[in-house]
């Protein structure tokens, strides 16, 4: 049985989660619903132009930035995990 003054601590199995915060998952998960957003913005404003009518402007803003802005969302998560990852193994 493990004990907190034990000298030999269980450590966990090997390919078992950690029970660490991670912060790339909210990052991840950000992007990814900004770039749905966008994409559903995306097909409102084709759906809208082949029905012959006047789409609200900010489909277009969230269309045109949507996308860019989830890469860049995605990008930082990657940043944070292999910051994260080179943390662990220093």
């Amino acid at each position: 049985m493990n004990t907190p003054d034990s000298p030999h601590p269980v450590s966990p199995a090997p390919g078992a989660p950690t029970q660490r915060p991670r912060a790339a998952a909210p990052l991840m998960r950000a992007a990814v619903a900004v770039a749905a957003v966008s994409l559903i913005c995306l097909a409102v404003i084709l759906v809208g132009y082949a029905a012959g009518a006047d789409v609200w402007p900010g489909f277009f803003a969230v269309g045109l930035y949507g996308l860019p802005a989830a890469f860049a969302l995605l990008v930082a998560s990657l940043l944070v995990s292999w910051s994260r990852r080179r943390r662990q193994h220093d």
